[in-house]
């Protein structure tokens, strides 16, 4: 044995996962004669989620569910604003016992790679319910690990409740809160109802949100080169949007677009009001996710667009960037790229990205060898991909000490509101931090 505090930390961490599992036991954990913990019996799970993770913790926490054939998921998430270091905060029961299994946490991985930092995991609850001959438990001689019989097919449902709540971002200025309805089937099969739900005495109705894979609005954002000074307190309207009655409902968020324009902070942030909330937007940070989101896209509808220059651009690169040249060229080809060996250290640059046309082409091919170049083989490609998509969307447009007018704050708002993004920009940094008045009047010591 260790130190006594050292066990008892292990003890007490034991402890919380068999809360998690067993909502229903009361469970009290004593040492010597002090009580530690005391969970109280409850037929709510996400009470008793409330109880482990605590209060604050918890705010932070929204709901994913999916249902197939034998398999049932449901969950408690973190938004991008919560995580951890490591996956010890993530969760799974699988048939009311707590498991750390490989491919359950490979799927949570793929799920939030593109939202969250590397090395950075969320704070997740996520029960699976199977039939129980579909899995074996007597892999482990501490029963906490299973075999499931299909492991794809699980991996998959789990990814794809987990990349629903990512699309649907709830914690944003302007969703909605709804309860997941039951979803079967496949991808475009889910669905979705509209009610409210009360999760406790004690506890505000849950906030939830749902999609389905047709609710992705199609890319309809436009460059808007006019130098037009954004008046304090405009409004900003959406060109198509004449006529259509955007009076909401009582606690409905208006869409960012419909937001009233403060002004630009630092020539880096945007600043939004409405009648309750004050939105700060990462100018930077939200032309990077729009981008990427873009260039994946069309990466997966077969390949980027290209858009040729006026004159080729000789690039130096370092050696073992022009080494690894050859090996990533049809790579470079699909994102877009036309280059060709010009001498040792140097490419000839012929053709950009058309969404990147405005970036320096030298410093974005660099960049993007750089980054292939990290990957041992092309057949990593499916992993290297985003990773690479990421960092060149780092060359977006709109930077971050760059003036924008009202024309173009409109058209950053509309392209941010017309893509499925989880409030985060490719890196994990975040797009949009929202205060409300009651936050704004506590600066002041108003109550």
């Amino acid at each position: 044995l260790r130190t006594v505090q050292t066990e008892l930390g292990h003890v007490q961490n034991w402890f919380r996962r068999l809360a998690l599992a067993r909502p229903g036991v009361r469970l009290v954990l004593k040492h010597g004669k002090r009580q530690l913990l005391d969970y109280q019996a409850t037929a709510d799970p996400s009470q008793r989620v409330s109880a482990v993770v605590g209060r604050q913790v918890y705010e932070h926490l929204y709901p994913v569910e999916w249902e197939d054939e034998g398999l049932k998921i449901r969950g408690l998430v973190s938004d991008p604003y919560e995580t951890r270091s490591d996956s010890g905060s993530v969760h799974f029961i699988v048939n009311g016992r707590w498991i750390k299994d490989r491919v359950l946490l490979q799927a949570m991985a793929e799920a939030t790679r593109a939202v969250l930092p590397p090395g950075r995991w969320p704070v997740a609850v996520v029960w699976l319910d199977l039939e129980p001959s579909t899995l074996d438990v007597n892999v482990h001689p501490q029963k906490v690990e299973v075999r499931f019989r299909s492991p794809m097919q699980v991996r998959k449902a789990l990814v794809h409740a987990l990349s629903r709540l990512w699309a649907a971002a709830p914690w944003l200025p302007g969703t909605k809160s709804y309860v997941l309805g039951e979803s079967k089937g496949g991808p475009g099969n889910s669905t979705a109802t509209g009610k409210v739900r009360e999760v406790g005495p004690d506890r505000p109705p849950m906030r939830v949100f749902t999609t389905s894979s047709n609710d992705a609005l199609p890319l309809r954002g436009r460059r808007n080169g006019d130098q037009v000074v954004a008046a304090p307190g405009a409004p900003v309207r959406a060109a198509g949007h004449q006529g259509i009655d955007f009076r909401r409902e009582e606690g409905e968020d208006l869409p960012l677009h419909m937001w009233t324009i403060v002004g630009q902070l630092w020539n880096t942030y945007i600043l939004l009001s409405d009648s309750e909330k004050l939105v700060v937007i990462d100018q930077h940070a939200a032309a990077e996710r729009i981008t990427f989101q873009r260039l994946v896209e069309q990466s997966e509808r077969g390949g980027v667009p290209s858009q040729r220059l006026l004159m080729p651009v000789l690039v130096d690169v370092e050696n073992e960037h022009a080494g690894s040249f050859e090996k990533w060229k049809d790579r470079l080809y699909e994102l877009g790229f036309e280059a060709e060996a010009f001498g040792p250290s140097t490419l000839k640059l012929s053709a950009v990205p058309a969404l990147l046309g405005d970036a320096m082409p030298e410093a974005l091919l660099r960049d993007t060898l750089s980054e292939l170049s990290a990957w041992e083989s092309v057949a990593s490609w499916e992993r290297a991909r985003d990773k690479v998509l990421s960092t060149m969307a780092c060359h977006a447009s709109v930077r971050a000490g760059q003036r924008l007018g009202e024309q173009q704050i409109r058209a950053l708002l509309e392209q941010l509101e017309s893509i499925d993004y989880s409030g985060t920009c490719p890196h994990g940094r975040p797009v949009v931090v929202s205060f409300t008045r009651d936050q704004v009047g506590s600066w002041f010591s108003r109550t």
